[in-house]
């Protein structure tokens, strides 16, 4: 193919270059149909006249042929195009024409017709007829004498026939996007289907600068690939080998599969997707429209080979289930056997089996090359198989010899190299097997010049390894590999490690083909380290029999501290032994194990009947409440006794304990004249049954201030009070207008605002009157259209360029009513600047409540990480409701899931950490529950948005909504592989499992130092 050719549209200064090349074929006689040549100025008209004209320039600007395009029909068959092909006699020979039909394919796609015909090819004309069958089209008929030679004779005329969406030879697949469907699809993103040997390139380039974002599931942006529609069940699969990946969003990147496509209607799809996070995953639609991502999937990939590999996908359809799997170049699994199906019923409807859909591959801000396409019925019988169209442009390669044939170091496998000829095209390589000298079987195939093996038995294995390119295997030059002996691990036994009051309590289930155990205690879980510790070795005579007759081993490790330990057992026979088994993490119960002071419904609450506001104005406060139970309390100033740390602090008689006793209903009032600055004020109580709780306020004492917002303010914005100090009924204006450069201190008198606040200036800080009296109120969300996207969903915005931005004694809710369908993230505060402090304030919203982020003018996440200090704050949300890569400390808050009768689960948190910060949302003291219509083990306490989430919960009071795992995975990324773990955590929802990590001591002090 000629490569320093390009197509392209033509300009009216081509045409005086166009009209000679033309005029060549027409003079010809035995192409085109016309008699007249064209000149300049008629040409002109010609050429404008038409849909679309391509021309072909050589590498010195010289114009060497050209095409039209232009409909073929009108009405009904409007959808039907038709073109002509003109080539400069003096360059013909060098593939001109074959890059001319290829882009006018390409183009009477985009320009929205379904067909390409044409309607005399001349029978002589041997290199068009050529062409024409070797790029994919059908030849519809004969028409006997269609065509008047220049000697008088009469010769046959072929129709040929393409659909032009198609992006693949053959019988092949149909391209089209979502514009015929969702509508959704942006006239800047750039699409590329080359056929190259044996492999389709194809690629699609979105609008970065316009921030387009594809979104497979909810068909938006997407380039298809698509079969005829199909009511039967069937499998479809593919190589697939990745260039590149837009990191814009998960929801972008490759997917293969079933779709549910109608032309005017969102597609709703059922697939095996590949994606940003390094991850292939199951992808579907549902009912609402949004869509849905999770199990099966594989393991996070390092994403330093994710690219630039091939992977073979599959999805397969048989009486509603779903089965998929991804293997790698290496012929590995990557999605487990026990794990890779799914029941349609759960999906969209028409997805199901039985109805009608058309299976293929849907693509978004990526470039792949896809080889070895293939589709076959429930029976295996092979609807396409792209082999037999795309024809490589060279031999299957020679195998010359076997270069590595051994045991992997965890014994679980056999792993084969060698080397091999290079080959142009797309090449595999197939392996065989001998067990023991018997016949060889085909057990797979690699994509690389490697392959693994996972034996079933101990044994002799032998290999061989034949290259191959689609259906034909160079059978006669393969490596054959010397015998392998393997041995099979022993089976792993079974361990339980949970903590109690006197230790670690062990229990060893021993399997039927070892004769001894051994038991080893280590300090992390990558376990075999040269100070792990032997506890035990064991035989059946130390077993006993359980309930189920099973032989089991008892103790208990009574050395353990109280930092997390994990155990493991290795099993031996005379001439064999395990693996190590699965490290059990267990940590020994300590006196923190119940919370010191009652939460949520099992808390006397302290009743406040009246208190100061939290920002005084003179150096005085008030607190007056009762509690409905007997009992005692005590009273905290910065952590010190009241009675010393406070002037004017009245109290009825202490006990010994500085504790002052009171009656049920009795009216209690707490006073005194605090230091200037923040004062946190602390009442335990403790009821005559023992139960304590704990009361916190906190009071602002007498803050400098330059400027004033005040709701029911009538005068002129801005006007001066009698203290010089400029006043507004906005806190919009006074950000704006207020006092001139950056370090204006705001305070913000009790009232409702509702208006959205968006910060933009260094060093501001926002005072409230009161946390509760004091609020910021705004419906923002993409949903109802009152937002555009993430940067304006919010009822207040810190923005990149706040820096040392500070606020306290406030409240800011999201007012957006969250209901059940797509885009109901709504904000209350949204804070992408860096070096935030915030104290004291009340946020409210459901799904996305609080972001942390960072960003530039233009996008999110940039390469660095922002920091914020939250303390005493309240925060309420049901989805994901703390989010975003900041680096984020909450200290002394409440994180509460928020009831909505449209989801019955939540999640507290969604990092995106940066992999290179070195932490990312840390919780200290800090109280975890949800309202009293939420379900028992409903919230999650963390899933990773971001492969390197990062949060650390430290001395926090975990509730029964806190189910057992803690996490789950999300975008793809899994909990597993997240930087999540906890310290100290009290409460019933307190689980010791290897879901939930721990901290030891040592770590949990060093994020203490971090705070």
């Amino acid at each position: 193919m000629e490569s320093n050719i390009i197509i392209r549209q033509y300009k009216k200064e081509d045409v005086k270059s166009m009209v000679p090349i033309w005029n060549q074929v027409v003079e010809e006689g035995v192409a085109f149909p016309q008699l007249e040549t064209l000149s300049t100025a008629g040409g002109r008209r010609f050429f404008e006249g038409q849909s679309y004209c391509g021309v072909a320039e050589d590498e010195t600007g010289r114009i060497v042929g050209m095409y039209i395009l232009h409909p073929n029909n009108i009405g009904r068959c409007g959808h039907i195009s038709n073109a002509s092909y003109a080539v400069d006699r003096n360059c013909r020979g060098r593939h001109v024409g074959e890059l001319l039909v290829r882009d006018c394919i390409r183009q009477a796609g985009e320009l929205g017709f379904r067909i390409l015909q044409f309607n005399a090819v001349v029978e002589s004309n041997t290199a068009a007829n050529n062409l024409y069958e070797k790029l994919g089209f059908t030849k519809a008929g004969t028409i006997p004498g269609g065509f008047r030679m220049d000697d008088g004779s009469y010769e046959d005329i072929f129709i040929y026939y393409i659909k032009t969406g198609r992006g693949m030879k053959g019988d092949g697949p149909e391209r089209t996007s979502s514009r015929s469907y969702s509508g959704i699809y942006s006239e800047s993103t750039q699409v590329e289907c080359k056929d190259a040997g044996n492999v389709l390139s194809v690629k699609s380039v979105l609008d970065k600068v316009h921030k387009v974002r594809g979104n497979i599931r909810e068909d938006r942006e997407c380039t298809y690939l698509l079969f005829e529609p199909r009511n039967d069940d069937c499998t479809i699969s593919a190589a697939i080998r990745l260039k590149s990946v837009d990191a814009g969003t998960d929801k972008q990147g490759i997917a293969i599969g079933q779709f549910d496509a109608v032309e005017g209607m969102p597609v709703h799809c059922d697939v095996l997707h590949g994606q940003k996070n390094c991850v292939f995953q199951h992808t579907f639609s549902t009912a609402s429209g949004m869509g849905a991502n999770g199990n099966p999937k594989s393991a996070a990939i390092d994403k330093d080979s994710f690219t630039g590999t091939t992977y073979r996908m599959m999805y397969s359809k048989c009486n509603n289930i779903a089965t998929l799997q991804v293997w790698d170049a290496m012929g590995r699994k990557l999605i487990l056997e026990d794990d890779n199906t799914f029941d349609l019923t759960q999906t969209y409807e028409t997805l199901q089996s039985g109805r009608s859909v058309r299976y293929g591959i849907a693509l978004a801000g990526v470039e792949a090359d896809i080889a070895r396409l293939t589709l076959k019925d429930a029976s295996g019988s092979v609807i396409y198989n792209q082999d037999d169209y795309y024809k490589p442009d060279c031999e299957p390669p020679a195998v010359t010899k076997i270069t590595k044939a051994g045991e992997s170091s965890d014994r679980r496998r056999i792993e084969l190299g060698w080397e091999a000829e290079t080959c142009d095209g797309y090449c595999e390589y197939d392996v065989e097997v001998s067990y023991n000298n018997e016949a060889y079987i085909n057990v797979g195939t690699a994509a690389t010049t490697a392959f693994a093996y996972t034996p079933e038995n101990s044994g002799d294995y032998t290999f061989r390894v034949y290259g191959r390119i689609g259906n034909e295997v160079n059978k006669s030059s393969y490596a054959q590999s010397e015998a392998v002996h393997y041995i099979r691990p022993l089976d792993d036994a079974s361990l339980t490690a949970i903590g109690s009051a006197d230790g670690i309590d062990i229990s060893l289930k021993l399997t039927d083909d070892a004769y001894e155990w051994k038991v080893f205690r280590a300090d992390t879980c990558n376990v075999c380290g040269d100070n792990d510790v032997l506890m035990g070795t064991f035989t059946g005579k130390d077993a006993k029999k359980d309930a189920d007759g099973e032989s089991v081993v008892s103790f208990t490790d009574k050395s353990c501290g109280y930092d997390p330990l994990y155990y493991y057992v290795i099993s031996y026979s005379e001439d064999n032994c395990s693996n190590p088994g699965e490290p059990q993490q267990a940590l020994r119960i300590s006196d923190r194990a119940e919370a010191v002071y009652a939460v949520n419904d099992r808390q006397v609450e302290m009743v406040v009947d009246d208190k100061s506001n939290d920002t005084l104005g003179a150096h005085y406060f008030y607190i007056t409440g009762h509690y409905n139970t007997d009992g005692r309390y005590k009273v905290l100033v910065n952590g010190r006794d009241a009675a010393e740390a406070l002037d004017g602090f009245t109290h009825g008689e202490r006990d010994c304990e500085g504790c002052i006793a009171c009656g049920a209903g009795e009216s209690i009032r707490i006073e005194g004249y605090p230091a200037k600055g923040f004062n946190k004020i602390e009442v335990i109580f403790e009821s005559v049954t023992g139960s304590r709780s704990r009361k916190v306020f906190n009071f602002l004492c007498m803050p400098y201030y330059n400027c004033v917002v005040d709701a029911s303010y009538k005068g002129a914005q801005g006007a001066l009070d009698a203290s010089g100090i400029p006043q507004y009924s906005r806190i919009s204006d006074a950000l704006v207008h207020g006092m001139p450069g950056d370090g204006d201190v705001i305070f913000v008198k009790n009232g409702v605002y509702r208006e959205r606040v968006v910060v933009e200036r260094a060093d501001v800080s926002i005072i409230g009157e009161d946390a509760k009296k004091t609020r910021i109120e705004f419906n923002a969300c993409v949903a109802d259209g009152t937002a555009a996207g993430m940067r304006d969903r919010n009822a207040m915005l810190v923005e990149y360029t706040a820096t040392g931005f500070s606020m306290c004694n406030i409240s800011i809710e999201n007012t957006y009513p969250y209901a059940d369908g797509t885009d109901q993230q709504a904000d209350a505060l949204a804070i992408l600047a860096d070096n935030v402090s915030v104290t004291n304030i009340t946020l409210l919203g459901y799904q996305d409540t609080l972001f942390v982020d960072a960003a530039d003018k233009d996008d999110f996440s940039p390469d660095i990480t922002t920091h914020q200090h939250f303390s005493y704050c309240h925060i309420e949300g049901n989805v994901d409701f703390i989010y975003g890569c900041g680096a984020a400390i909450f200290d002394d808050c409440d994180i509460i899931g928020r009831y909505t009768p449209y989801k019955a689960d939540g999640c507290f948190t969604a990092p995106r950490t940066h992999a290179d910060a070195e932490y990312g949302f840390i919780f200290r003291n800090c109280r975890f529950y949800a309202d009293d219509r939420i379900e028992t083990g409903a919230y999650r306490l963390a899933r990773p948005w971001g492969r390197d989430a990062a949060a650390f919960f430290i001395n926090c009071y975990m509730s029964d909504v806190v189910c057992d795992n803690g996490y789950s995975d999300m975008s793809g990324n899994s909990y597993k592989n997240a930087r999540f773990a906890e310290y100290g955590s009290v409460g019933e929802g307190v689980a010791v499992n290897n879901d939930r990590p721990l901290l030891r001591r040592s770590q949990a002090e060093h994020c203490m130092e971090i705070i």
